[in-house]
This record gives C-alpha cells, structure tokens and sequence, in this order.
C-alpha cells in the first residue's frame, strides 16, 4: 500500500510504502521537485507507481495571517502529475492544462516495459469546487501519461457533476472493467454535494446505466463480489442514502448486473448518515 503526506514546510510532500502486514517497507521518502505547500486530496496506484495530481492550488499561511484565504488558486501554473516509482527511482513529471480532482477511481499500466504509459480515471474539475468561486464544470476522465514525455492526453468517459468514483477493490492497480459513481440528474434543485443518482460506466465499451435516486441523496458506491466470484458484474454496489423529505438515512444494496432496477434491499439506519461519506468496507473476522 502507498500513502502520501502533504506538509506547511519542506519537504512539502513524502511517501511511503506499508506492507500488508502492516510494516513499513519505505519509511518517508521526500518528493523535491516541490517549492510550495500544495494541496493533494487523492492518489492511485500501479503496479509500477504513486500518481499524484498537483493542481495548483497552495497554501499561503502569509496572505490568510493578513485575513486573506489559507488556499490561493494558480490556474496560470497548470497541473502537474507526479509518478512515483514504487521502487524508489526518479520521479517522472507530466505537465498539461490546469485541473482539479478530489478524487481519483483507480490507474493502470498500460504495458509491461519501463515506458508503458499509465492510464489514470477520475472526476476532472475545471477549478477546486467549493472551494473557489464561479461554476465549476467537469466530468468522468481518462488521463494516458507517457512517463518518459511527460505529456498527459485526455478523454471523457462523461460530462456532468459527479463524484466518489470506485471500481471493485479487487482490480485496485490493474485494468478495471466498471466505475460506479455519485452523480446528478438535473431533474432537481440540490445543494452542493448531494447526489441523486448512481451511474455505473463498463470502461471497455463506453455504456452507462444510471438508477434515479428520487428523494434520496446518494453517496459513495461500493462493490461487494459474490464470495468465490471473478466477474465484474456478479455481486452488488452499494451505498448510503439520506431521504431529503424526512432526514432518514438508508443502506441500499443494488444488484450489478441491473443496477438501473434500483435497490434490491434496503436497511434503515438509525441514525442520519452526513452527505459525502465515503470509506473503505473490510470483511469482518470470523
């Protein structure tokens, strides 16, 4: 597993690895082509690295001591994306337009050789929403990193408000074959980070079916497999919802293979579960 720490002072960024046992294999390991605090939400993982998006939005202790903000947004910078060799190497740098992400689905290496271009999915953002003024826009994309270039192209999965992207745990670092988000129909007045819909995209032929949440805001999709199983679509997605008409909050479990059918259980919670929760769901020990 790799982790990553951002700091107010130099070194501005470290990773690290920790074993499944939980042991440090890499202690903290400094990334120094950084010369500011900059913010880092998310990453992903392959076979071969730590991807990390830098979005040029820093932190200005200087400007928020004077009442200013603690962040400043420096589209003028462009984003950069780090990959970090898992074994310790040269950090490789792509450069490309500014964007934003708060979170990430899942990369790939898209081949086995030393150059083999990754392939990173996550919810694009034209500029940190709520956390910047005016609209922000963006959607599902799909970023291809040439390590040795360092260019990054880009396609669009789909446009909207979206997020909390997942695919099933099990393809974490590999080629994932669905990614399940949170995400909006348009057909109603929301605040700022509810969700009224799940949208499941099959990555290898484009599709997407989406299951209209009505009343409930939804949050963060998860994949349960059926125990034994391989297939993408044998087991469930599922996920917490609030109803907005009575602050009641629910476990919707919905079935992979017709997701757009909606719930095919739901459990009532007893007590409100926040809008944006999102983690990760272990087994429990027998």
């Amino acid at each position: 597993m790799g982790v990553f720490c951002y700091l107010m002072e130099a070194p501005y960024l470290t990773w690290a690895m920790i074993g499944p046992d939980g042991v440090v294999t890499r202690p903290p390991t400094a990334v120094t082509d950084i010369d500011r605090p900059v913010m880092i939400h998310d990453m992903a993982l392959t076979r071969r690295f730590l991807v990390l998006v830098l979005g040029p939005l820093y932190f200005d202790v200087r400007a928020a001591i004077r009442g200013g903000s603690l962040l400043s947004w420096r589209p003028e910078d462009g984003t950069r994306i780090a990959l970090i060799p898992r074994n310790g190497g040269p950090v490789r740098w792509a450069h490309t337009e500014t964007f934003w992400t708060w979170h990430g689905a899942n990369a790939f290496d898209d081949g086995d050789d030393e150059d083999a271009p990754v392939v990173l999915d996550y919810v694009h953002w034209s500029h940190p929403a709520g956390l910047m003024p005016g609209l922000a826009t963006g959607g599902l994309a799909r970023a291809t990193i040439e390590p040795r270039a360092g260019t990054v192209q880009r396609t669009w999965l789909d446009q909207g408000s979206m997020e909390l992207p997942r695919v099933d745990d099990r393809r974490i670092g590999g080629r994932h074959e669905r990614i399940a988000v949170a995400s909006v129909t348009g057909r109603r007045d929301l605040v700022g980070g509810d969700h009224d819909a799940l949208t499941i995209y099959d990555t290898r032929t484009g599709s997407r079916v989406r299951w209209d949440a009505g009343n409930l805001a939804v949050g963060e999709p998860v994949f349960v497999p059926r125990p034994g199983t391989v297939e993408a679509d044998d087991g469930w997605w599922v996920t917490f919802a609030t109803d907005r008409t009575d602050g009641e909050s629910w476990f919707l479990v919905l079935a992979a293979g017709d997701p757009g059918s909606g719930p095919v259980a739901r459990v009532r919670i007893p007590t409100r579960v926040p809008l944006g929760l999102h983690g990760s769901w272990l087994p429990t020990e027998e």
